[in-house]
């Protein structure tokens, strides 16, 4: 096993030999005194004690026990020579002592550290007459013990409802309330444990998944599927009948807007009863869709106008339900407050349909304030004269309202020029919450969230400031009447929920870390709750407290009463689909980052780092490059959601604030100097600023900051964007070209080489060096500001679109060497430099503009390397046939394809090595849920493990070895880096 620890060029030794002196000279402070022969023996066991003392000095200053030659008082911690020093401990007319300590054994994670004491009689001339020796040894932990990969079935992705449902690898499972069939299971009953969904998804990558409390929904393979009770013709499929399990072309995708498009997220409401809000209400659940390219789609009750259509005329007002799919009428309206944008999160309440787009939110249906008696169903969702004769209720908008625009009249909080954090967008029963800089804003009102009753949306407030939320949900509860209910958040990677108490809460406005029974030192990384009870995703295990009426804690028991937790504790164990990792595992859940020799991912929110070291980019404090997994000191503990790797920095970010570290020679970590480091370092230039992503390039990085694009380091191609050609060594807005980024909502970034893209309002930006077209911008030479990039597949608009100047949405993108790849409208698209094949499009020629590869199939996630890239691609049935591809150079098998030389020049999918398994009896690919390519290697969460594969230099596919792979390969154990302890001297 290889240790992580540098060797100082020298030691202050004389300080150590000083107090061992003292040691000594304590037993001999008289000198009159006549040694004896126990005398002597007593000299010789504690010199070797003074050894034990100098080796855990050595090893306490970074020294690495099993490198170092033999240690005497007269070397440092390598065991090379200390000038100055003698060779003895103590030195006299009688005798002299001294120590030898030879290079530490390791063996069962335990350091066995060997002292051999000396002590030498001397005669009249200094000249030794006889010798004794005393031995000791200190057995030390090698290191915490080291955390195996996960087992099981770890989850990725929970929702929370009357019905619970989760994703582990690729697959949809559910448990409690199967009244309406929302279980996605025909059979009567509730369901005490999970149960898998099967039926028109068995085959298909779940990426996406709603739950109300009659119905369910689920992305696979870029297809939406919906099933339960179809009461207010919810269920999209043009007719009134239940439906028991995922149906093909429900909602209907062979006809209507869905048809011949991808949908990344569906939406459905509940079927409840907010009498509080509305004295007279009744239910209207709907449903809704985000197609590709980022027009939005309802169908079902339109009763409170949440299906953003109708309007009154002579006296008689109607706001129309649709059967089918329809397309959002503000998409087709040009008067529309979003009109030309495109929405990236969708997201349903009992009444309401909202969207966010341009870092906004928008919402159509309940608006508010209306007078009292609007908030009726009555005045609201029928024809009926008296609205407009006495001009009590008129619409006061034609298909949606921005959210964001409004304004607490007491307080003046707004959501206006606060950009959303898109990716904690959600939205609820009667409630929308979601992060906007350094701030958890909600809207809206429910049974434990704030106390603005008053409407179903009132205008945002600042629910929690001062927070980094990064996993929220609502109660659900029916009944918003009640006081009952709860509101669970994740917040600085603490699990916390609000209101009713006996589930978890800790009361209106107080928020209450949820208590534990064999949670304690687990990270949580999800979280839901449902009616009176919520879970939450730690370590890829299910927790689940609160209520347990009808099965919801998947415990296995489904009885009214006498069912109830009043902790957190381990479930879904049980049962013919058992779900969760092994006990005491760790689960890898993304993201991850390979380099030019090294790579860092996250298990469970911690950060572990692996390969080459050379100028302290793995974080730990030295210079020695590892080939397992390794977690950085001073990151453990701290939740980490973002981490990036560049060719010899890495950085990451952490509780909403970014740590840099490695080379500097550029100014590549924003620290305001040139100077390397072996541990991360704030960047402190965002103060008071919250990081959402960031990107390592070459010798340059950039961040999204509070909605807004920043890079540093070199800038000799205009890759930072600024205008400018001056190497930045602290953050710099990108503002180049007449701040075309400066107010639009940048949601991702990255840094190449020498060129940087992005992408804002869902169009993408380039800027930077153009060889090889790299940029996108349809040329070859020179450099270039940010611009916007219009060409090839960025810039057609959709034919059928429903605006003409829609341009398609763009939501991943990765800056390789010498060319760039995106996902647009939801397809691989990429650019520039081709020779060895990496833009998968089935040739080797260059390409100036957007490109489509040639594979169509769903794409998620895409990842530029050095001269390959990979992507997430769902189609084909993808978690039977993988759903992990790569394509370009195949050298050291970076490609995964079993090949290690020549080129691939289209999406070859990755189904050997480590990938195959056996699930339930059937022979499956596991699913991956997150890929990186790096200069030549590659590594991917697949699973909940990390894999690897490529060139092996360095350790840096993480596997314990040096040894290149051409297929997906298991990396070694995770382990946390801790400097040998002090432990008995035997």
């Amino acid at each position: 096993m290889q240790k992580g620890f540098i060797l100082p060029a020298t030691i202050l030794l004389g300080l150590g030999v000083t107090i061992m002196s003292t040691t000594f000279l304590e037993f001999t402070s008289n000198t009159s005194v006549v040694l004896n022969s126990r005398n002597f023996d007593a000299l010789a066991n504690d010199a070797a004690r003074a050894g034990i003392v100098y080796a855990n000095s050595c090893i306490e200053a970074s020294a690495d026990p099993l490198s170092w030659t033999t240690l005497t008082p007269a070397t440092n911690c390598s065991g090379g020579g200390a000038a100055g020093s003698g060779p003895y401990i103590v030195e006299n007319s009688d005798y002299r002592t001294t120590f030898t300590v030879p290079t530490a054994t390791l063996s069962n994670n335990l350091l066995t550290v060997v002292s051999t004491g000396t002590v030498q009689k001397l005669d009249g001339n200094g000249n030794p007459v006889e010798t004794i020796t005393s031995t000791v040894k200190n057995t030390l932990p090698g290191s915490t013990p080291p955390w195996p990969v996960a087992t099981g079935l770890p989850l990725h992705e929970i929702k929370n409802n009357e019905t619970d449902c989760a994703i582990g690898n690729g697959e949809m499972y559910c448990w409690g309330d199967n009244g309406s069939n929302q279980a996605g299971v025909s059979s009567p009953g509730d369901l005490g444990w999970p149960r898998r969904v099967q039926n028109a998804i068995a085959g298909k990558t779940v990426t996406y998944i709603s739950v109300a409390n009659r119905n369910a929904c689920a992305v696979a393979d870029g297809l939406p599927y919906c099933w339960g009770s179809d009461g207010n013709q919810q269920l999209g499929q043009s007719a009134w009948s239940s439906i028991d399990y995922p149906t093909n072309d429900i909602p209907r995708t062979s006809s209507g807007p869905l048809d011949g498009y991808y949908v990344p997220e569906v939406q459905i409401s509940d079927s409840n009863n907010p009498a509080i809000i509305w004295p007279f209400g009744i239910a209207a659940p709907h449903s809704m869709a985000l197609r590709e390219d980022g027009t939005v789609h309802v169908w079902g009750d339109g009763g409170f106008r949440q299906n953003g259509d109708g309007g009154c005329f002579l006296g008689w007002c109607a706001y129309p339900s649709y059967s089918t799919p329809t397309t959002f009428n503000g998409f087709k309206d040009t008067t529309s407050p979003f009109s030309g944008k495109k929405a990236e999160r969708i997201g349903t309440s009992s009444h309401d349909s909202c969207f966010a787009a341009i870092g906004r939110m928008y919402c159509a249906g309940v608006e508010v304030p209306l007078p009292i008696q609007c908030n009726t169903a009555w005045f609201m969702s029928v024809n009926n004269p008296l609205v407009i004769i006495f001009n009590l209720c008129t619409p006061t908008f034609d298909d949606a309202y921005d959210m964001s625009a409004k304004t607490q009249w007491l307080t003046g909080h707004t959501l206006n020029n606060k950009f959303i954090d898109m990716d904690t967008f959600e939205v609820t029963t009667n409630v929308g919450c979601m992060m906007a800089q350094n701030d958890f804003y909600c809207v809206g009102n429910g049974p434990a969230v704030g106390a603005l009753w008053s409407g179903s949306w009132s205008p945002p407030w600042i629910e929690l400031a001062n927070s980094d939320v990064t996993s929220h949900d609502n109660g659900d509860n029916p009944d918003s009447a009640s006081f009952d209910g709860i509101y669970c958040i994740i917040d600085f990677g603490v699990a916390k929920c609000q209101g009713s108490s006996w589930q978890g809460g800790g009361g209106i406005w107080s928020w209450n870390p949820i208590t534990s029974t064999g949670f304690t030192g687990k990270t949580p990384t999800k979280i839901a709750a449902g009616q009176q009870h919520g879970c939450l995703i730690a370590n890829g295990q299910l927790y689940c407290w609160g209520n347990g009426h009808e099965g919801v804690l998947a415990n296995g028991n489904i009885s009214l009463f006498g069912n109830s937790r009043t902790s957190a504790q381990l479930s879904g164990q049980g049962g013919s689909y058992p779900i969760g990792t092994d006990e005491g595992t760790y689960a890898a859940d993304g993201p991850i980052s390979v380099g030019d020799g090294h790579s860092c991912g996250t298990a469970n929110g911690n950060l572990f780092c692996w390969g080459r070291n050379t100028y302290g980019q793995l974080g730990i404090g030295t210079t020695s490059e590892q080939y397992s997994p390794l977690a950085p000191p001073t990151t453990v503990g701290i939740y980490v959601r973002d981490v990036s790797v560049g060719a010899n920095h890495t950085c990451a970010i952490a509780d909403g604030q970014l740590y840099c570290w490695g080379r500097n020679n550029n100014g590549q970590l924003g620290l305001g100097n040139t100077t390397d480091y072996s541990t991360p370092q704030l960047v402190s230039a965002f103060a008071g600023m919250r990081v959402h992503n960031v990107s390592a390039g070459e010798n340059h990085t950039c961040a999204v900051v509070d909605g807004q694009a920043y890079c540093w380091g070199l800038n000799s191609n205009l890759q930072l964007g600024d205008g400018t050609l001056t190497t930045r060594t602290s953050p710099t807005l990108v503002d180049g070209n007449s701040s075309i980024l400066v107010g639009k909502n940048v949601r991702y970034i990255t840094a190449g080489y020498t060129h940087t893209c992005a992408t804002a309002n869902g169009d993408l930006y380039c800027w930077g060096n153009n060889a090889n077209g790299r940029t996108g911008l349809n040329t070859t030479s020179g450099n270039s500001h940010p611009t916007l990039v219009t060409g090839g597949t960025a810039g057609s608009p959709m034919v059928t679109a429903p605006s003409p100047d829609l341009r398609p949405l763009v939501t991943s993108i990765s800056a390789g060497s010498n060319f760039t790849c995106a996902v647009i409208n939801s397809k691989v698209s990429c650019f520039g430099a081709n020779s060895n094949g990496q833009l998968g499009d089935g040739t080797t020629t260059q390409r100036l503009v957007p490109t489509a590869s040639a594979n169509s199939y769903f794409a998620t996630k895409v990842t530029a390397g050095g001269t390959h890239a990979c992507a997430l691609l769902h189609g084909n049935n993808s978690k039977i046939n993988g759903n992990l591809w790569c394509w370009g150079n195949a050298s050291n098998g970076r490609v995964g394809n079993g090949s290690s030389s020549g080129n691939v020049t289209s999406p070859t999918v990755l189904n050997g090595g480590d990938m195959p398994e056996t699930n339930y009896g059937q022979a499956e690919i596991k699913s991956a849920t997150a890929v990186s390519a790096g200069a030549s290697s590659t590594c991917g969460v697949v699973k909940g493990t990390i894999m690897c594969w490529g060139n092996g230099a360095n350790g840096r596919l993480g596997d314990g070895t040096t040894t290149s792979r051409n297929a997906p390969n298991i990396t070694d154990d995770y382990h946390f880096f801790s400097s040998y302890e002090s432990g008995p001297i035997y």
